[in-house]
């Protein structure tokens, strides 16, 4: 058979035979990327903790960073996996309570969508998730908190919240579910062969066949664009229900913002996390100062600062943290310079911007963050004691508001003065109000 008859029998439609060799070859890279996608590095687990009747008095006890969660009917485990060039969840495992033991992990899912490196919150991972509703209660409200363990052992856990499973209450957003990837691949040829037949059998209907194909693929393409997929925009107008600070716990385990939505078939969760690439080598913390605020004197700001580090270099396999002044118009007290949850004493009012800081012995980095501090109105001024001496019957003239100050900067004025015992005292009228002293005797006056 010459090649011009082949290439005519295997491109029925008139598409050239290097198109179509194209679009097979494509798939076949689609298909082993996909079977590859569980060679990773790095394995870090997202646990959701289901009290799924929102009672501690049955379930399971489960081991978190913020203690023993109670009451835990069911633990749906989104598994990550990282390498040096990306991140993927590779799976989702399901374990359930029997009486008051968790039984072993199956499989529900091999996932393979991307974990949204980049897509979540503070430029973080986007790790999206589901339960299907037929594992649920029909009715009733469930617990949820979500936990996670990253490869090394690091830990961090949200509060719990409550999720209401009542249909009669709407759902936050129903969202399809596309078609899942392993069903483009025979889709695409029993597609391709119905088109082969109908050309076969009508051979001058070529134009209402093209326009039908088309219309098929882009359906097809349509399906195949998966939600779960790490991608954030249909997330749009749906708020955190639970999270903790950025680098408040280990990378690849903190957990900064949770969300929920449901359809009809699943409920559905975001987990933002602080999910990375592998690297090798030392780098530097991750640190976070806490958000800007505002407080009013004589009130002092509460700092709640964090740090996370990979732990390297080891020695030290620790890191040091530092509270420092960057810029504003008055001094700063810290109670405790090097701690990270602590607080900052201002002199005066006006905006101020706090540095932290950590080292891990190699490698430092910094965060900042702006305290706007009002004054309170008029505050009492401070008055220091004063002292002269001269002899009997000479008279002295002392400034008695030189040392004195006004938080306020208002200008100081002397209201009333009582006479001394063996003398007199009078006040001259003029700016300084100095005052000339005749006798023996103590002078006790009262600023304004």
């Amino acid at each position: 058979m010459s090649q011009d008859r082949y290439a005519e029998r295997i491109a029925p439609l008139g598409i050239p035979l290097a198109l179509w060799l194209g679009v097979f070859r494509s798939w076949l890279l689609f298909l082993f990327a996909s079977l590859s996608c569980t060679a990773q590095a790095g394995e870090h687990r997202f646990q959701l903790l289901l009290d799924t009747d929102n009672s501690v008095s049955t379930g399971c006890l489960v081991a978190t960073a913020r203690g023993p969660a109670s009451g835990i009917e069911q633990l749906w485990t989104t598994v990550v996996t990282t390498s040096t060039s990306g991140a993927t969840v590779s799976r989702i495992e399901r374990q359930t309570c029997t009486g008051t033991t968790l039984g072993p992990s199956s499989v529900q899912t091999t996932a393979g969508w991307s974990a949204g490196l980049g897509n979540g919150s503070l430029g973080i991972a986007a790790i999206e998730s589901f339960v299907p509703l037929s594992f649920l209660p029909t009715h009733g409200t469930m617990k949820v908190s979500v936990a996670s363990t990253n490869a090394t052992g690091g830990q961090d856990a949200t509060a719990s919240f409550l999720i209401s499973l009542d249909p009669a209450v709407p759902p936050i957003l129903q969202v399809p579910v596309p078609l899942s990837p392993w069903l483009v691949l025979p889709l695409g040829f029993l597609l391709f062969a119905t088109a082969a037949w109908w050309h076969r059998r009508h051979p001058n209907q070529g134009s209402l066949l093209a326009c039908l194909l088309l219309v098929l693929v882009s359906g097809l393409v349509w399906a195949a664009t998966v939600t779960l997929d790490g991608n954030v925009g249909d997330w749009s107008g749906i708020s955190p229900v639970a999270g903790n600070a950025r680098g408040s716990a280990p990378i690849d385990a903190n957990i900064v913002a949770v969300f929920y939505q449901s359809d009809a078939a699943n409920l559905y969760f975001r987990i933002d996390a602080d999910v990375r690439v592998d690297t090798t080598g030392n780098q530097p913390p991750v640190v976070f100062a806490g958000v800007d605020q505002t407080i009013t004197l004589p009130a002092p700001a509460q700092l709640n600062g964090s740090a996370a580090d990979d732990g390297l270099p080891n020695p030290p396999a620790a890191v040091t943290t530092t509270w420092s002044m960057v810029s504003g118009p008055g001094a700063v007290t810290f109670g405790n310079a090097q701690a990270l949850v602590t607080t900052a004493t201002f002199s005066q009012g006006g905006v101020y911007v706090l540095r932290l800081s950590a080292d891990d012995g190699s490698l430092s980095a910094s965060d900042d963050v702006q305290i706007t501090v009002n004054t309170s109105g008029n505050q009492n001024p401070t008055a220091r004691a004063d002292s002269t001496q001269t002899f009997p019957a000479a008279p002295v003239q002392l400034n008695v508001l030189s040392n004195d100050s006004d938080p306020n900067g208002d200008t100081l004025t002397v209201i009333s003065f009582s006479q001394g015992a063996h003398g007199g005292v009078a006040c001259l009228a003029n700016a300084e109000c100095h005052l000339h002293w005749t006798g023996y005797g103590h002078l006790h006056r009262q600023r304004r």
